[in-house]
């Protein structure tokens, strides 16, 4: 269905907060009309006339103006009658606090946002709800106590784009909080190259899993033109619209400028909101901007391990705080550890969230079991894209990649055409999570007594001694044989830059036309940092430093990209190189 009229009907009543919205349902029941208070539709009608009639009724209106002893008695008795309607009404349903732009929540659609479990210790904190993006209000236990309850609110949430290998489209995805059991399942996005002016629209559709309370939707909006700037807006089915974003669409394949946003292992850390509020400034003077996020994404793992409320609650309020960069913006991922390793490490849901919520290009469709834990983690969550100047390419690292595998084909297949189609786009980047060549971090050598050189190894923990040499094995030498420029990775926290280097041994330490691929780890976004560089450092690692920030890259021209790793403190820029092809 589509938004085809909104009529005003000011002169009908006394308070402009209720419209009469005409809708086209495009289906034998015709149009629909509702009367629409604060973008909720309370009462459908069949005619404009039934909704007068509705409106005429419920304001008190009187259509004579004359006035009786029996027009002012049934006046009285009615105000009296709603004076108590009212004050059951605002027992039951107080209408919770506006800072954050819920506006008033109808009794019906107050889902709880914290479900209390049974013998739970703690009530939710008004902090913790509004970082979750849900409403609050403060009820009174009695003279001396008072708490916190929060509710979904209404609307649209969430809201994140993404590619989807065509760049004649922009994806969007979107939560209905809570919703997950409501009836129906059908949204639309309306857009356009104007602000409020949308000349067209798609339709969304809506599905839930067994693991979240939330409704999901997913849409396309199709026939964009390139490098352009287009306004956009969601809207659920209960015609709740969500708030006004804006993107700039992809450019041609083959045509720049444009920047790159790269990070990875943000999750819900406190360091995370303020790497998040950098990039956001970034993000306001970038040309064309697109956001890498090279795995560990929330961590809805880690707080609440065996704990699918407290894994969905991560979830959340991480969407929540990227939620001003991932609607203005493609936010594309790659799978890491804590999103989808079916091990320990994922707690319950196995990757179902990271599956459900992210709509990657070339993904298997949304049909994983939310009882299975391996049908989830034998999804494939590989692909490719161009964008403008650059071929990239997301690899899983949380799947077999080993000659033969179905994942290890399609990336020989894939960089094989990519490098044939050099002329048309000249760069192609990897990226995925766990890295293959990197100077990592003293782990807590009193705790655990291991110091990790994923190339030379002290220790027997997987990541040093058969993970990182099965990427070396495997991979490396398909990016030297493909002639891949560069390779980025997540899963230490820290930053570290190779020089061109092939099997740990450094090609050149000039990086116009290396002739071996740049390996870059951008895991400071967010995490933790765990123990210390170890000494002293290897001949390939150009540079390294465990501070917290983000990368940007500038797609120059089809000679020249300008790498930038970028603090939290100050913005500063504490490393930087040009990769140049003249």
């Amino acid at each position: 269905y589509s938004l085809v009229q909104v009529v005003s009907i000011q002169n009908l009543v006394q308070m402009s907060s209720i419209n009469i919205r005409q809708w086209d349902l495009k289906s034998d029941t015709g149009k629909m009309f509702c009367l629409v208070a604060q973008g909720h539709c309370y009462s459908s009608c069949h005619s404009e006339a039934q909704c007068r009639h509705q409106l005429r009724s419920t304001r008190l209106l009187c259509s004579s103006s004359k006035v009786t002893k029996w027009t002012l008695l049934f006046a009285l008795l009615t105000s009296i009658c709603l004076f108590f309607t009212a004050a059951m009404a605002n027992e039951n349903s107080k209408p919770a606090r506006d800072h954050i732009g819920c506006g008033v929540v109808p009794v019906a659609r107050r889902y709880n946002c914290f479900p209390v479990a049974k013998g739970a210790p703690t009530r939710p904190t008004r902090d913790r709800c509004v970082a979750r993006g849900c409403c609050w209000e403060s009820l009174e236990i009695s003279k001396k106590e008072n708490t916190t309850k929060c509710y979904y609110p209404m609307g649209p949430r969430q809201v994140h784009l993404a590619l989807t290998g065509n760049p004649d489209e922009m994806h969007v995805t979107w939560l209905d909080l809570g919703a997950a059991n409501d009836s129906g399942s059908y949204g639309i996005v309306q857009y356009g190259t104007s602000s409020n002016n949308y000349t067209r629209t798609v339709s969304a559709v809506g599905i839930s899993y067994k693991q979240s309370p939330h409704k999901i939707y997913y849409a396309t909006m199709t026939s964009l033109q390139h490098d352009t700037k287009y306004y956009y807006r969601v809207i659920n089915q209960d015609l709740v619209s969500g708030a006004e974003n804006s993107f700039v669409s992809a450019p041609s394949r083959g045509q720049g400028p444009n920047e790159i946003i790269l990070y990875g292992d943000m999750g819900y850390y406190d360091q995370g909101a303020k790497t998040a509020k950098w990039i956001v400034g970034s993000m306001q003077s970038a040309r064309a901007p697109l956001v890498l996020h090279v795995g560990d994404i929330s961590y809805a793992d880690f707080e609440g391990q065996k704990d699918e409320k407290k894994d969905n609650e991560l979830w959340d309020l991480f969407f929540h705080r990227i939620e001003s960069i991932a609607s203005t913006a493609p936010y594309m991922v790659c799978a890491g550890n804590h999103d989808i390793d079916p091990s320990f490490e994922s707690g319950m849901q196995c990757g179902v969230g990271y599956i459900y919520r992210f709509k990657m290009p070339g993904h298997s469709d949304m049909s994983v079991s939310d009882e299975d834990c391996l049908s989830s983690y034998m999804t494939r969550v590989w692909y490719s894209f161009d964008y403008g100047l650059v071929h990239w390419i997301a690899i899983s690292t949380e799947h077999d990649f080993s000659p033969g595998s179905e994942q290890y084909r399609w990336l020989v297949d894939d960089l094989q055409m990519a490098n044939e189609d050099r002329e048309t786009v000249p760069f192609i980047i990897l990226f995925g999570h766990r890295p293959m060549q990197v100077l990592v971090c003293n782990y807590n050598a009193s705790k655990f007594n291991w110091n990790v050189l994923f190339r030379y190894c002290s220790h027997n923990h997987h990541d040093c001694t058969t993970f990182a040499s099965e990427l070396r094995k495997n991979i490396e030498p398909l990016l030297v044989t493909y002639h891949v420029d560069m390779a980025i990775w997540g899963h230490i926290h820290a930053y570290e830059r190779t020089h061109p280097v092939v099997n740990s041994t450094v090609v050149t330490r000039n990086t116009n036309n290396p002739h071996g691929p740049i390996h870059l780890i951008v895991g400071m976004a967010g995490a933790d940092f765990v123990g210390a560089f170890i000494q002293p450092k290897p001949t390939w690692s150009a540079y390294r430093d465990q501070v917290f920030g983000y990368s940007r890259m500038h797609i120059v021209n089809r000679t020249a990209i300008r790498f930038e790793f970028v603090t939290d403190s100050h913005g500063e820029i504490r490393d930087s190189f040009w990769l140049t092809k003249l």
